[in-house]
């Protein structure tokens, strides 16, 4: 800030010269006069002060017996005083800095952030219909308003925080949670298996065993029933909770031909760039869209001026090539590509289960590789199940 304050007021870059500077500091000290990166040496002081007070200088220059010497002068002053008969110019600067006062007054930017199932054009629809678009006045927004109706209008929203800042309108928000489907505590329920298994352990907290420690299930087969008889011999419902431990059976086959077609890319690249002022859109480039081998990449960059927002922004298509080709693998790269898809088996579809024992076995054909993997696991079968008919 205090560069700008002496760069508005302007400012000299001096040099006095003679036998005795210390005494012409000494004068300035005395006249409060400011100077600022002075660099001394023999006979010579170098340094830098107001344009209003490098004039008051002179009189202190000869009472200390030394000369000054303007080396540069920054500042506006200066350069109105150079331009000051080019009326063009300074009328362009003023209608200049009038436009960027009067872009600044509208929203030419839209930052969205904290999206996580949510996507950006459903988030940007939603603040449209509310009255938040590029070109908007800032003044003609109710920020609570769009807050409250945004936020009501996607219904996935835990809460919404809009911020002008410039140009630009700042959004943040945080989806709101959707938890899990579940059974009401007072709703009465039974639990079922949810896989095929031997039980190992039953941990019951609520609700009458339907099978034993030992016992061979299905899934579907009922575990612990919600209908609970007293001493009185009594029925009555109730919410089932248990936690039911079995040992599970899972196997998994994959399969990886020797020959093989991937899609890789072949280094072509067409990009195609479209200009937009306002809401007028026309093309920079004149390239046709490639045809089906190509893949899309859009970008869009938006520009500022002293931190506000440009109505001019430049979206780009990058498309690139991929052309399928044949491959075709060794047993060695067959046999890597099919323990690397039974890892993402392993950390997906067994992710609950605690893994006991694994065989796997690997045997070839003339196309193809296949590898065979078997998995001896302990997991919570226990899934609740409401109390109805068909139960």
């Amino acid at each position: 800030m205090l560069k700008i304050l002496r760069w508005l007021r302007g400012y000299v870059t001096f040099e006095a010269k003679g036998p005795f500077p210390e005494r012409f500091l000494n004068l300035t000290l005395r006249a409060d006069i400011l100077l600022w990166d002075p660099v001394g040496e023999k006979g010579r002081l170098r340094a830098k002060t107001s344009l209003s007070d490098y004039r008051a200088l002179h009189p202190l220059a000869k009472r200390s017996g030394v000369r000054l010497h303007a080396k540069k002068r920054m500042g506006l002053p200066f350069i109105i005083h150079k331009n000051k008969k080019r009326t063009g110019l300074a009328a362009g600067a003023v209608c200049f800095f009038v436009l960027v006062q009067i872009l600044s007054m509208f929203v030419w930017n839209i930052e969205i952030s904290g999206l996580n199932h949510l996507s950006e054009t459903q988030v940007r629809t939603a603040l449209a219909n509310q009255g938040l678009t590029t070109g908007v006045l800032k003044s003609s927004l109710d920020i609570q308003r769009l807050e409250r109706d945004t936020t009501l209008e996607i219904g996935q929203v835990g809460w919404m925080s809009v911020n002008l800042i410039g140009s630009t309108a700042y959004v943040e928000l945080s989806e709101s949670y959707t938890p899990p489907e579940f059974i009401p505590k007072d709703m009465p329920c039974n639990i079922k298996a949810s896989a095929d298994g031997q039980i190992l352990r039953m941990d019951i907290a609520k609700g009458a065993a339907a099978v034993k420690t030992g016992d061979g299930v299905i899934k579907g087969q009922l575990l612990v029933s919600g209908v609970v008889e007293n001493t009185q011999g009594v029925a009555s419902l109730q919410h089932s909770e248990a936690k039911v431990y079995a040992q599970t059976l899972h196997e998994k086959e994959i399969t990886v031909p020797f020959q093989r077609t991937q899609v890789l890319p072949t280094g072509n690249q067409v990009s195609r760039m479209e200009g937009r002022l306002f809401n007028i859109r026309f093309p920079l480039t004149m390239l046709f869209i490639p045809n089906e081998n190509y893949i899309k990449q859009t970008r869009l960059d938006n520009y500022l001026l002293n931190g506000n927002g440009l109505p001019f922004s430049v979206y780009t298509e990058n498309w690139y090539e991929y052309c399928p080709q044949e491959q075709t693998l060794t047993k060695e790269e067959a046999e890597r590509s099919a323990y690397t898809q039974l890892a993402l088996f392993e950390a997906f579809e067994l992710l609950d289960t605690d893994i006991q024992d694994r065989r796997t076995a690997i045997k070839t054909t003339k196309d193809a590789l296949i590898l065979t993997a078997s998995y001896t696991c302990v997991q919570d079968i226990a899934v609740k199940s409401e109390i109805g008919i068909e139960n």
